[in-house]
């Protein structure tokens, strides 16, 4: 009995010989054809309703980005070297969203969280 054609943009299924994708690569094709019909709708409403969607949540992206200065999750310690420029792109996020630095940060100053951060490589 032959196999139903996969759509012409479809990846090769798992384990035949043709298939260069790995999980994540199909994953992430199932997501861009997710996010493309949402972009379709979105492009179909009126310019009028499309900038209403379009407003920044700047306090959510804040609170995210802030969330960045705490120590790391312990999946992160492949990062550790990282660790100034992930403080400084945090930083800059916050700055970008005129939020403020959080409390902490102001009064112990960057180098104390930097330090703090190496120190809590020790409790791993």
């Amino acid at each position: 009995m032959a196999q139903a054609a996969a759509p012409p943009d479809a990846p090769p299924g798992p384990g035949t010989p043709l298939d260069p994708f790995t999980a994540t690569t199909r994953d992430q094709a199932a997501l861009t054809q997710r996010v493309r019909q949402f972009y379709s709708q979105f492009a179909a409403l009126p310019a009028e309703e499309r900038t209403e969607h379009l407003r920044l949540q700047r306090e959510a992206h804040a609170r995210y980005a802030a969330g960045g200065l705490s120590a790391l999750p312990a999946g992160f310690t492949a990062l550790d070297a990282s660790r100034p420029w992930i403080v400084f792109w945090v930083v800059h996020s916050l700055a970008l969203l005129e939020a403020p630095l959080p409390a902490e940060v102001r009064e112990q100053g960057v180098g104390l969280l930097l330090l703090r951060y190496w120190i809590s490589l020790e409790h791993l």
